[in-house]
């Protein structure tokens, strides 16, 4: 009984935070880059990265165990992975938004 509620738990809680975490990644930038709200932000994030999922969870895995290994070079690694896959996002992030989903021409005038 109790690996089923685990299985639960596991299944309504960390699958959907992940599959989020995916789709509202770009979020910061959209805000930086184009100064919109935080709502229209995760709204046009959500739009760029739709059909992207499984690609866009591979990228940020391999991101994660780059800077893991930088890490585990006693730490001194950090400094060049962290850079390294800070850029690797913006390329990401502008490759996905020169497809833009069209919400910011509506939703702000700012953007333009």
């Amino acid at each position: 009984m109790i690996p089923l509620v685990v299985l639960g738990g596991l299944i309504l809680l960390i699958i959907p935070g992940i599959i989020w975490a995916v789709r509202f990644s770009f979020s910061f930038y959209i805000v930086v880059d184009t100064k919109v709200g935080p709502v229209i932000a995760m709204k046009e994030s959500y739009a760029i990265t739709k059909g992207k999922f499984w690609k866009l969870l591979l990228f940020w895995i391999v991101v994660g165990l780059v800077n893991l290994l930088g890490l585990i070079c006693l730490g001194v690694g950090l400094f060049v992975s962290v850079p390294v896959t800070t850029l690797a996002s913006v390329y990401v992030y502008r490759w996905l938004s020169q497809r833009k989903a069209g919400l910011l021409q509506t939703a702000s005038p700012q953007a333009a």
